[in-house]
């Protein structure tokens, strides 16, 4: 997508040069003739960049880079004065404001879009630092938070193994064994899941599409959880049609699902019911929910629920870890298959998860 840039000047003659200028090299250009609609204009719309004059009626060049650099989420948007003030105290005004750049008209056409282009592609290579630097957070949160939980378990089991050795208890030796291999297996899950989220985060992931039966699927997810389930007394009732077939991705659909499922029952109390049931729409796209009689979620958070890494989580009801990396894992995967994911819920009346998927 070519880079939207902002064109301030009072000058409609400067502006007709600079846009002719920037649009010969393919860039989408917008220009406003004050500082005043520039600043309502850039508190509403993405820029790239934005080319700012310093001679202005009402408001100076100064006073608008310094007021949109107050502005949030834009702080960072590069602003380079085009001016025909040369005087080094206006040059200098102009870096101090929060100006990157400070070119003096007349100017240069290649060198305008020489420094153009150099800005640009700085601007890039800091989101893209910012975006990583947001992975590695989260990648440590899951290691932190999620690894830490199973793996604890097996510490401690490991240490009643030993005291359980000496008195020749077998019964519990073969429990604090099933629990070793829960969590051996729990942690495999939430390594296997980071792995999938990097590949889907950083474009390694490739869709692999085939018609498959959902009634089958939903059956193989319920069988690894039952003794999750079990242990509650919550009924997994599948209420898909056993001839049900779908064309997506078997297995990241069956990672969304899997998330959603344990975290219905993670979140329902005993004797509860978890529901899994499926809707086509006449506009081509089928609708596949996961409906819980669990705790719920309070409503100001449910805007939110997608947004970060497990941040607004509600408490669970029983003593079951964290599931990796959760809804933040089932919105990636879900928008990869070109789908969405939605929540309904209410404090004290259950959640339902809907996964809405093109069926082409």
């Amino acid at each position: 997508m070519n880079a939207k840039i902002l064109v301030v000047d009072d000058n409609p003659e400067n502006i007709q040069v600079v846009s002719t200028c920037l649009s010969k090299s393919g860039y989408n250009v917008e220009f406003t003739l004050n500082g005043i609609d520039a600043i309502k204009w850039i508190e509403d719309t993405a820029f790239d960049l934005i080319l700012l004059d310093v001679m202005m009626p009402e408001m100076n060049g100064f006073e608008v880079c310094k007021k949109v650099k107050k502005i949030p989420g834009k702080s960072e948007i590069p602003i380079i004065f085009l001016t025909a003030k040369t005087d080094l105290e206006s040059i200098s005004k102009g870096f101090d404001s929060g100006g990157v750049d400070y070119i003096v008209k007349p100017f240069f056409e290649k060198e305008l879009l020489a420094r153009v282009a150099t800005h640009l592609k700085i601007q890039s290579q800091n989101r893209e630092l910012i975006y990583q630097n947001s992975f590695k957070n989260i990648l440590m949160s899951v290691i932190a938070h999620d690894l830490r939980t199973p793996l604890s378990l097996i510490s401690n089991m490991i240490s009643v193994l030993k005291i359980k050795k000496n008195q020749q208890k077998t019964k519990e030796l073969g429990d604090a064994i099933d629990i070793i291999e829960t969590s051996i297996k729990e942690s495999f899950n939430i390594v296997n899941d980071l792995l999938v989220w990097g590949k889907v985060q950083f474009g390694k992931m490739k869709i692999n599409t085939s018609s498959f039966n959902l009634f089958v699927l939903v059956n193989e997810i319920a069988i690894v959880f039952s003794s999750v389930s079990d242990e509650k007394n919550i009924k997994i009732l599948n209420n898909v049609h056993p001839d049900i077939f779908i064309k997506s991705d078997r297995n990241l659909l069956k990672i969304v699902l899997k998330n959603l499922l344990y975290n219905a029952i993670k979140f329902t109390p005993v004797n509860g019911e978890i529901l899994v049931f499926y809707e086509i729409f006449e506009n081509d796209s089928c609708l596949i929910n996961v409906k819980d009689s669990g705790v719920g979620i309070n409503k100001m958070k449910l805007q939110e629920l997608f947004t970060s890494y497990q941040k607004h989580i509600p408490v669970n009801t029983f003593t079951e870890s964290n599931m990796g990396l959760g809804l933040f894992l089932c919105k990636d995967i879900t928008e990869f298959l070109n789908g969405s994911i939605s929540v309904e819920s209410e404090e004290g009346k259950g959640s339902t998860f809907k996964i809405n998927l093109p069926l082409k």
